[in-house]
């Protein structure tokens, strides 16, 4: 996997950049921004962007504003990286999409390093996985949005478990 280099950004706040991601469509972004300012910013590739890791302090207490141009809502190794860097919170915005999850005043309350807790992200991930087979039997979703569907309601059933607020916004 190659490593994205950081970069300095353009004095944008969150509107602007939130604009900026929702139009890209060829790469992954991620900006860390405090008092509503980004302060870095990360260009990657189709599929990921990946910062070096000693950057990835500098995400604690940001608001972490990141883009997925296939629509999808956070993935794994997203929400493992808020966690560990106690980011304050994380938006992926997509061209029709936003998904937002806040931390805790109290803070996080799980790690995927914990097992009892990364248990309860596999069986929210098999709940949402058997009630997205439903919809599709039932003719409601169609094969082609499943994976995206999955991938959203695992997160609801999975912080709902703690407590964490977690919200979507379609276009």
């Amino acid at each position: 996997m190659k490593i994205s280099l950081p970069r300095q950004p353009d004095l944008l706040g969150v509107p602007e950049i939130t604009e900026k991601l929702r139009k890209e469509t060829k790469v992954e972004h991620l900006y860390f921004v405090k008092d509503n300012l980004a302060f870095v910013w990360f260009k990657g590739y189709k599929d990921y962007v990946s910062p070096p890791k000693e950057q990835m302090l500098r995400m604690q207490n940001a608001l972490v504003l990141h883009n997925h141009i296939q629509g999808t809502s956070f993935s794994f190794e997203d929400i493992q990286s808020i966690v560990q860097h106690n980011a304050q919170e994380l938006r992926i915005i997509s061209q029709t999409r936003t998904y937002i999850v806040k931390r805790p005043v109290e803070g996080w309350g799980f790690t995927f390093d914990n097992q009892k807790d990364y248990r309860q992200f596999q069986e929210a991930f098999t709940e949402a996985n058997t009630y997205m087979d439903k919809l599709i039997e039932a003719k409601v979703l169609l094969e082609s949005e499943k994976k995206d569907f999955t991938n959203h309601f695992t997160w609801r059933i999975f912080f709902s478990k703690f407590g964490i607020s977690y919200n979507y916004y379609g276009l």
